[in-house]
C-alpha cells in the first residue's frame, strides 16, 4: 500500500493552519511518527497511514489550552479550539493525536529535525528518523506494559520496528538499522 503524498500535504497544510490559529509556530510542534519516516523516504506503512492517523508532537508550555498536568495527549477546555480540532478530522478524514513533550524532554520538539515544504510554500518540522525511533521507543514500549495499553497496541508497536527495520535496510541507513535491531533484541 502506498499513501498519496499530496493528500497528505493537502492536510499537513490545514493542520499548520490551524495551528497558527492557535498560536502555535512552527518552533512549536514537530510530525512524528509514520508519515514523518515516509516523507524522509522511508517506506513505514503501518497501521496508522493505513487509518490515516497522524501524530504531532507539541512543546506543553506553548500549548494555548489548559491541560491536566498529568495529560501527555490533548485536553480541551476551550470549546471552539476542540470543536476546529474536530472539523479538521472531518473534513480531511485524518485522525489527529497532539502529543506532548513533557518539560524536561522540551528538545524532543526543538532538536532533531528536517524542515518539509509544503505545496502552499510553508514549511513545517519533521522529526528525523533516527532520533525518532529512540525517542518512539521511550514513550512506547520502553514506558507502558500490555497492562497498560493492552495486547493489541504492543503487538502494534513491535510491528512497527519491524517495518522501520525493513525501511532502513532498503534505504541502507546503517545507523537506524543498529537502532532498529538493538530496540528489537530489548522486547
Amino acid at each position: 500500500m502506498k499513501f498519496d503524498v499530496r493528500e497528505l500535504e493537502s492536510v499537513l497544510e490545514k493542520l499548520e493552519k490551524m495551528f497558527n490559529s492557535w498560536n502555535l509556530t512552527i518552533n512549536d510542534w514537530v510530525l512524528v511518527d509514520e508519515f514523518a519516516y515516509n516523507l524522509q523516504g522511508y517506506d513505514v506503512i503501518g497501521e496508522e497511514v493505513k487509518t490515516k492517523h497522524i501524530d504531532v508532537l507539541v512543546n506543553k508550555n506553548k500549548w494555548p489550552f489548559k491541560t491536566k498536568e498529568s495529560m501527555r495527549t490533548m485536553f480541551w477546555k476551550d470549546e471552539k479550539s476542540y470543536n476546529q480540532y474536530k472539523e479538521f478530522m472531518r473534513e480531511t478524514g485524518y485522525k489527529l493525536d497532539i502529543l506532548f513533550c513533557d518539560v524536561d524532554d522540551e528538545q524532543e520538539v526543538k532538536t532533531n529535525f528536517i524542515l518539509h515544504t509544503l505545496p502552499n510554500s510553508r514549511k513545517i518540522r519533521i522529526k528525523k528518523a533516527l532520533e525518532m525511533t529512540s525517542g518512539m521507543y521511550k514513550y512506547t514500549l520502553g514506558r507502558y506494559s500490555e497492562k497498560d495499553v493492552g495486547e493489541k497496541k504492543i503487538k502494534e508497536w513491535k510491528e512497527k520496528y519491524k517495518i522501520i527495520l525493513r525501511a532502513a535496510m532498503e534505504k541502507n541507513n546503517t545507523e537506524l538499522v543498529k537502532v532498529c535491531k538493538k530496540l528489537i533484541g530489548k522486547m
